[in-house]
C-alpha cells in the first residue's frame, strides 16, 4: 500500500448497474483544469473534492477513472500500460456562480464531472460489461455487530465530506487504519474495497450510518517478504483485516461470486496540453 491519504467522496457504485454516463445532456464540466504529469520522485498522494472543484496529486489514471465511474480499479479493464505506471496532478475547478457548487460536497455529479474531464483531456472512451467476478462480501459476524448505527436529518452536516447519498460524514483511511464517523455501510465497503484493491459489496443489511475506528496489522500486507507473492499479499491483509472487523466492530469479510459492472477501456491518449 502506498503511503498518504485516499479520500474517496463520491457516493459508492451499486453493482451491476452503471453510474450515469450522460455528461453532456447534463452540461456539467470543470471550468478550468490543469492537468500534470507527477514528479516522479513523490512518495504521497492525494485524492479528494473541494468546494469548487477537484485537487489531485500523484493519482494513475486507473485511480481517476475507477472514481469517475464509481468502480474499483480491479473493476478496470483494458488500455494501455502507462493506465498504472503515469501519474498526474489536476487542479480541476467549476465557476464560482455555477449553480453546481452548492451540491458539489454531496452530488452524483461529482463523477460526471470528472468523466467530462477525461473524455475531454484523455480522450477516454470505454462500454459498460456485466460480468462475473470474485469480490469480498461484508457481513455481520455470528455474534452479531457491536457497532450501532443512527440516522441523520438532510440537514445534519457536521462537517467533513460527504461520503455516503444518506448523509454527510467523514472517511479516513491510512495504512492499517480507518476512520469512519457518520457513515453508511456501503460507504465504508466503498472504502475497503479502496484499501484491499477488490472489490467489496455491502452485504450487512444494517441502516443508518456509523461512527467507528478499525485498525489492524499491516505484517506481510504492506512490508512483504520479497518472496511473497501480490496474490499471497493480498490473501495475507484479507486475513488481518477480517480479523480486526470481527473483533473490534463485529462484521466479517467472506469471498464470494457475484456479477459485478465492469468498465471497459477502448481507447485513450496521453492529456492534452494546459
Amino acid at each position: 500500500m502506498c503511503s498518504g491519504q485516499l479520500v474517496t467522496t463520491s457516493p459508492p457504485s451499486e453493482q451491476v448497474k452503471p453510474p450515469s454516463t450522460n455528461a453532456t445532456s447534463e452540461q456539467v464540466s470543470f471550468a478550468t483544469a490543469s492537468i500534470r504529469k507527477s514528479d516522479p520522485n513523490a512518495t504521497t498522494f492525494k485524492f479528494f473534492y473541494v468546494p469548487d472543484g477537484l485537487s489531485v496529486l500523484n493519482v494513475s489514471l486507473r485511480t481517476l477513472i475507477a472514481a469517475a465511474y464509481g468502480i474499483e480499479a480491479d473493476q478496470l479493464q483494458g488500455g494501455p500500460s502507462w493506465l498504472d505506471s503515469s501519474k498526474f496532478d489536476i487542479e480541476a475547478r467549476i465557476e464560482p456562480d455555477d449553480p453546481l457548487s452548492n451540491q458539489i460536497l454531496n452530488s452524483s455529479k461529482r463523477g460526471l464531472l470528472l468523466q467530462a474531464l477525461l473524455k475531454e483531456r484523455f480522450k477516454l472512451r470505454t462500454h459498460h460489461e456485466a460480468k462475473l467476478a470474485t469480490v469480498y462480501a461484508l457481513r455481520v459476524a455470528k455474534k452479531g455487530t457491536i457497532i450501532h448505527g443512527f440516522q441523520s436529518t438532510p440537514s445534519g452536516v457536521t462537517g467533513g465530506h460527504a461520503t455516503s447519498p444518506l448523509g454527510s460524514g467523514s472517511l479516513f483511511s491510512q495504512p492499517g487504519k480507518l476512520s469512519a464517523m457518520e457513515v453508511s455501510m456501503s460507504s465504508i465497503a466503498h472504502q475497503l474495497s479502496t484499501d484491499l484493491g477488490s472489490a467489496v459489496v455491502d452485504e450487512t443489511q444494517l441502516p443508518g450510518e456509523f461512527t467507528f475506528e478499525l485498525h489492524w496489522d499491516l505484517d506481510g500486507g504492506s512490508r512483504p517478504e520479497a518472496s511473497v507473492s501480490g496474490s499471497e499479499q493480498v490473501s495475507i491483509l484479507v486475513a488481518s483485516l477480517d480479523n480486526a472487523l470481527r473483533d473490534q466492530v463485529g462484521l466479517r469479510l467472506e469471498r464470494s461470486k457475484e456479477v459485478v459492472d465492469t468498465l471497459i477501456v477502448d481507447s485513450v491518449d496521453t492529456p492534452t496540453p494546459n
